[in-house]
């Protein structure tokens, strides 16, 4: 199997099978789809599932299956493209920008001079059943986490050993409660097809399409006969949508607004290249997916479908995952750092996501820190402080910052209790509370100084920017500081990189010093921590021991960018995934840790920078992956699909190539990409609309 690019950017895969998969997503639903034309998920972001079957058991034109020779993904719509004798046989999923519903519509065209008869079965089985948390879960977690993360009696038990429990007892503040005890939805038939009612409404209808069924206690298997005259054509739309209104006349319109989706996704980027271009429309899509909008008024940008329920955003996620976002819909940013800004607590600490509190039991509503998924995590305050600079330097949107929060604090006010906390405390707790979290790092950890420096020089440009000149000292001074600090206990001369992290043994553990190379610590280039002469030398480091064709020490050949080589020496300090070599922190590739690296070697002017952006994009058309997932590695399995915040590649792209990278009055310094000639679309800065043109007479903002 494998996934060819298209010149426009869309991406074709030959001969089909069940094992070919396409994620979706909108505003109101996350889908996958197979190659076989079964819908395999369903799902709404608020942890519904809508189906628990969509499958075709047979499609056959006098009675010869239905062959896929062909189908295309692009933005929100999957065709497959089939024949059988003299026929052709289009088979199209979409959705549309923001219903909850899915259409799937078969075109089926005789070619042949004689009359052909098209039948159809079709297993559908709705869900329908509304997740639920355990009873006091929330409550009760959070006193168990606490209690084992601070209490004496637990450090002198426990010791460093308490450190791997917290993950799962965070986890478990939110456990969901076992569904499958209540009852299957009951069934009312429509002359089209069913309503089906569970803990939430859902419809299926057919237009009225002659078809017959054979009733299961959940669905049905619904049979479709058509004759097709000679030289004639056959059309079946079907949709099914939660609620109780679903119109089959409305797939038209659905398929229209998915077509004008991929017209404007695939001219976003506009190349003669097709692996950057495809590149780019996956990208650009998969960010876009992820901002979703909930009944209950929650709103934000999830991680992934992976990662959907219970619903959450995260403060590291959804930075990464907006900035390729920012360009085109910056108010949905704004209601991300809204989301947020409800879980900075007043002593500026941030847990790792925000939850839609409406999911939990009433009586733990009120409850301290309800809204927390997993506390206290290192890296959120400073992520929080440069989402807001990022919005503001693409929007211009200074109003955002007098923001209110629920208990009265301005977002600006939010920002500086972040950054008050950190620089209180910048040296990392061992516990698994920064990205790495199946890794137990501390003190003295090169990513999570790095992004608090980033925080500080941010946060000193918006103080100067709106007139507060002491605040923005103050900050500017913190960042040298910490600066110093990176310098101090990051810096390894004998390895000319940063190290991964530095134990001194001041905070009562032993010294360590974990001297692999990690690509987090390109963070440190990233945020203009490191020295000119520095991050050249980190980035040959990276070359020579991060990229697998350099690599030879590792066994499975060119597999793209590694995160950490070599894997993890402190066995104690791993748990869970991680605690195997190559896999997800120690050592796995992760597309949004490459996006960092390639976009860095474009600002050096470095030719790597081609095989850190799209070597793992490689490998995912190699495998049939048509959208970017969390991490891959040739030595476990891989990680979730339609991963969010790897579609940071799209901003890459714009930000290393023509260096779109607005400054806080929305000027920026444009130069040649290093791939030429190449045009982007649909831009806005400062509420703007703007177009990058590189032609041979340069770079042009239009």
């Amino acid at each position: 199997m494998h996934a060819i690019p298209t010149p426009e950017g869309r991406l074709l895969v030959a001969d089909p099978s069940p094992d070919t998969r396409c994620d979706l997503g909108n505003m109101r639903l996350f889908a996958t789809l197979n190659g076989a034309g079964d819908v395999t998920l369903f799902r709404l972001p608020e942890g519904i599932a809508v189906l628990s079957r969509w499958q075709i058991i047979a499609a056959r034109v006098d009675g010869v299956p239905v062959r896929w020779t062909e189908a295309e993904a692009v933005g929100r719509s999957w065709t497959l493209r089939g024949t059988a004798l003299d026929t052709h046989i289009t088979l199209r999923t979409a959705c549309d920008a923001n219903s909850p519903a899915l259409a799937q519509v078969w075109h089926v065209e005789n070619g042949g001079a004689s009359e052909r008869v098209f039948t159809l079965s079709l297993d559908l089985a709705f869900d329908l059943r509304l997740p639920a948390v355990r009873l006091g879960s929330s409550s009760t977690s959070a006193r168990l986490y606490d209690f084992v993360r601070n209490h004496p009696v637990a450090r002198r038990t426990l010791g460093a050993r308490r450190w791997g429990l917290l993950n799962p007892i965070g986890e478990a503040q939110k456990r969901l409660k076992p569904a499958a005890h209540r009852a299957a939805p009951t069934l009312e038939t429509l002359p089209d097809g069913f309503r089906a009612r569970g803990d939430i409404t859902a419809t299926f209808r057919s237009g009225y399409a002659p078809c017959d069924w054979q009733a299961a206690p959940d669905g049905a298997e619904i049979n479709y006969r058509a004759v097709i005259a000679p030289h004639g054509a056959y059309r079946l739309p079907m949709i099914v949508a939660a609620g109780a209104e679903a119109d089959p006349a409305s797939c038209a319109a659905v398929l229209d607004d998915a077509d004008a989706y991929a017209a404007w996704l695939t001219s976003a980027f506009e190349h003669d290249d097709p692996l950057l271009r495809s590149l780019f429309v996956a990208s650009l899509n998969t960010a876009l997916a992820m901002y979703k909008e909930l009944p209950s008024g929650f709103r934000g940008l999830w991680a992934g479908p992976g990662y959907a329920y219970p619903p959450r955003v995260y403060f590291r996620d959804s930075y990464w995952t907006a900035l390729s976002i920012l360009p085109y819909r910056p108010e949905w940013v704004r209601a991300q750092l809204l989301t947020l800004a409800s879980g900075v607590h007043s002593d500026g600490a941030c847990p790792s996501g925000v939850l839609d509190i409406s999911i939990l039991p009433f009586e733990d509503q009120d409850a301290d820190n309800a809204a927390d998924w997993l506390p206290d995590h290192q890296d959120s305050p400073a992520y929080f402080v440069l989402l807001l600079h990022a919005y503001l330097v693409w929007s211009g949107d200074l109003a955002l910052l007098k923001e209110r929060t629920h208990d009265g604090r301005t977002l600006w006010a939010c920002a500086q209790a972040c950054l008050n906390r950190l620089v209180a405390n910048p040296a990392k707790e061992r516990a698994p509370n920064d990205w790495a979290d199946n890794v137990l790092r501390s003190e003295w950890v090169t990513y999570d100084l790095a992004l608090l420096y980033g925080a500080l020089d941010t946060a000193a440009a918006i103080g100067r920017l709106i007139g507060e000149n002491s605040t923005a000292a103050t900050y500017a001074q913190d960042a040298r500081h910490v600066g110093e600090l990176l310098q101090i206990h990051g810096w390894d001369e004998a390895h000319s990189y940063y190290v991964d992290y530095c134990r001194t043994g001041d905070y009562g553990d032993k010294p360590f010093v974990e001297e692999h190379l990690a690509l987090d610590t390109l963070l440190a280039l990233r945020f203009g921590a490191a020295p000119p002469d520095r991050a050249e030398s980190v980035l040959a480091a990276a070359r020579r021991l991060l990229q697998t064709r350099h690599n030879h020490e590792q066994p499975y050949g060119d597999w793209g960018v590694m995160c950490c080589w070599p894997p993890y020496t402190q066995r104690r300090d791993l748990f869970a995934k991680s605690a195997k070599p190559y896999n997800y922190h120690n050592g796995a590739e992760w597309p949004y840790l490459s996006a960092i690296y390639a976009q860095l070697l474009m600002e050096h002017g470095d030719d790597d920078w081609r095989y850190a952006l799209t070597r793992w994009w490689e490998i995912h058309l190699e495998k049939g992956w048509l959208a970017p997932v969390e991490y891959h590695t040739p030595a476990h399995p891989v990680g979730a699909h339609l991963q969010g915040w790897s579609g940071l590649a799209a901003y890459a792209m714009l930000a290393g190539g023509p260096g779109l990278c607005p400054r806080l009055d929305g000027t920026c310094d444009l130069r040649l990409p290093p791939w030429g000639a190449c045009r982007f679309n649909h831009l806005q800065v400062h509420g703007q609309p703007r177009t990058v043109l590189v032609d041979e007479s340069g770079v042009h903002m239009l």
